[in-house]
């Protein structure tokens, strides 16, 4: 018998079958693939928490675009507040690179869910 896997566990394997979809997508164009990273932002002083970051070439001049991928595993619809949550969270980790705190910001988002969204946050996005 499979034990049940307790909330924080599902979520974390969610977030590995993500990783494991962004590997297979992003293989043609080298990308890469690191999962649950650490970013600072501007205004806290704990870390930004990014579930998978796919770094793929391409960007100006060589450079790299980076992609923050937010996981969610539950059943409720995702709404407006988790689109805002996710910006929010990616334009503090902006401003810290653009104040020399970070190395690299993520130009690209993508937020993965086993569950639909809300009308309201269809349109937002």
């Amino acid at each position: 018998m499979v034990p049940k896997l307790n909330p924080w566990e599902k979520g974390r394997e969610f977030e590995e079958r993500v990783a494991a979809w962004a590997r297979r997508k992003y293989a043609p164009q080298k990308g890469e693939v690191t999962r649950d990273i650490r970013k600072n932002g501007l205004a806290p002083r704990i870390p930004y928490q990014i579930d998978v970051r796919v770094s793929i070439p391409g960007g100006f001049f060589g450079g790299w675009h980076e992609i923050a991928i937010e996981c969610k595993d539950r059943k409720e619809h995702i709404k407006i507040a988790d689109i805002n949550t996710l910006i929010s969270k990616v334009q503090g980790i902006y401003h810290a690179f653009k104040n020399g705190r970070e190395d690299y910001y993520f130009d690209r988002l993508l937020l993965a869910s086993t569950s639909e969204f809300h009308e309201d946050a269809v349109r937002e996005a």
